[in-house]
């Protein structure tokens, strides 16, 4: 596996949106009390650039949910190619039914400093943390979760000068879209218009 702590750059917190709005599959992290979880979710998308917010779809009875729930507090991190069975792994499986859920996933499992107690998994192409917003007309009976950006992170050979660049990052740190099934697309080729680089 290529491992994408060590070569991670922080990033404006503006600047997240770019990642995130590819639309790829995402894991969804949380902790509370010592205990920490991570599922993947396909419904997460930004919601504002400055400041940066995201929304996720995390389901009621999920243990994560009750995490985030209690914590106040939730990563998004965008999945690579190399973790696409982990993905399934950690999607297939509720920590509320198997405690050793992460362990035997397969993921292997970091922090970044100031955010020590939630789990992260290392391959992401980025990270990012949020403060739950309270929203209780959405979040009840949409499961939808709202966040405003605490800090956010990315690989610099996925993502450098502001801009998502697959052409020269290996292929195994390209992103996955789940399509049900154990089916996944890959990200990858560029196509620029003329005229409005920038």
């Amino acid at each position: 596996m290529i491992s994408t702590e060590a070569n991670l750059k922080k990033l404006p917190d503006e600047k997240g949106y770019v990642i995130f709005n590819l639309g790829g599959t995402a894991f969804v992290s949380s902790a509370h009390e010592g205990k920490g979880d991570v599922m993947p979710a396909s419904w997460v998308c930004p919601l504002n650039i400055a400041p940066f917010r995201m929304t996720a779809v995390v389901d009621g009875p999920h243990f994560t949910r009750e995490l985030i729930e209690k914590s106040g507090v939730f990563a998004l991190s965008v999945p690579t190619v190399q973790l696409a069975d982990v993905v399934m792994k950690l999607g297939t499986v509720s920590m509320a039914d198997e405690p050793q859920k992460l362990e035997k996933s397969g993921a292997e499992i970091f922090t970044i400093p100031g955010f020590e107690s939630v789990p992260l998994v290392d391959g992401c192409a980025a990270y990012a943390f949020f403060k739950v917003l309270p929203a209780p007309s959405v979040s009840e009976p949409y499961d939808l979760i709202l966040g405003e950006c605490l800090g956010v992170w990315a690989d610099e050979r996925v993502m450098s000068e502001g801009r998502v660049d697959y052409d020269k990052a290996p292929k195994e740190l390209r992103t996955i879209h789940y399509l049900g099934a154990g089916h996944f697309r890959v990200l990858g080729e560029a196509l620029d218009v003329p005229g409005y680089d920038g």
